[in-house]
């Protein structure tokens, strides 16, 4: 390439350089008026500064799209710090409540136990597949709500099927329902994941962060809500204590499957479900 014909070629970048900048100033122009028309007072603006973009300083012009900023506990979007703090309930209960439904209230063996554990949150390894889900197929025109509305429903319906088998319900109901219910939350986590994101190019820089620190914050307090609740509800000796019975008036059990699964029978064959509870203090009534 000869001298001339590189100078023409630098001429020609500077040209479209130009050309870019005066696109950029004019599309900033455009949305500044459009917001100003809005009464916004937190507009997306550019400014070219040595053929690049900058943000100018003193100004509202730290958002990533023009429009207001948005509140997370505002009436049009307190639901997904909502929806965080159930799903905080959901993922820590579902997978510590299997101990005392299974190991002491069913005897299930230790590999049942493991492979339930994995199995309830199975669907987190499938996160990708639901994020395809809410963008590739909208449900009346729209991708996050419908979605997250449908996982709290299918989660609910779970849940509550489980709850009217009574204490009498089977390890495997245990494990199918709270697997189900986890595919529920895990449509509405994922389809809020893409709210949240949305709302975070909202926000001002100084603040920036604020919505994924929230949404993580009432996720820890819901799952430190659903541990006391377990501590308290499922820590008394008819649940921790295989075969246990109040009423020293009635016999115990002659089910081998459960007084087998304590170690009392041997001790003290008549009346080990009422003697049991007395060498577990902590849990008594």
């Amino acid at each position: 390439m000869s001298f001339s014909e590189g100078s023409q070629a630098i001429k020609v970048l500077e040209q479209d350089i130009q050309i870019d900048n005066q696109v950029v100033e004019g599309l900033v122009t455009k949305d500044r008026d459009a917001a100003d028309s809005e009464g916004s007072s937190t507009v997306f603006q550019v400014q070219s500064k040595s053929g690049g973009l900058s943000l100018p300083e003193g100004s509202n012009a730290d958002i990533a799209f023009s429009g207001k900023e948005l509140n997370p506990w505002s009436k049009a979007h307190i639901g997904i710090p909502i929806n965080y703090y159930c799903i905080g309930l959901i993922l820590s209960g579902s997978t510590h409540i299997l101990y005392p439904l299974l190991i002491i209230n069913q005897g299930v063996n230790a590999n049942f136990y493991a492979a339930a554990s994995q199995l309830v949150q199975i669907f987190w390894n499938y996160k990708i597949l639901f994020g395809t889900l809410c963008d590739c197929f909208p449900i009346m025109g729209y991708h996050r709500k419908p979605y997250i509305i449908l996982g709290w429903v299918l989660c609910a319906c779970a849940l509550v099927g489980l709850a009217s088998k009574g204490r009498d319900v089977s390890a495997v109901d245990v494990v199918t329902m709270m697997t189900f219910a986890n595919f529920g939350y895990m449509m509405a986590d994922v389809a809020a994941d893409g709210y949240v994101v949305w709302m975070a190019h909202r926000e001002r820089l100084e603040k920036r962060g604020g919505i994924q620190s929230l949404i993580y914050t009432m996720r820890e307090v819901g799952k430190l809500s659903i541990l006391g609740i377990i501590i308290i509800g499922f820590s008394g000796p008819q649940v921790m204590c295989a075969g246990y019975e109040s009423n020293i008036d009635i016999p115990c059990t002659d089910d081998l499957a459960i007084a087998n699964r304590n170690g009392m029978i041997e001790i003290d064959p008549e009346g080990w479900c009422h003697n049991n509870v007395m060498l577990q203090p902590l849990l008594s009534d």
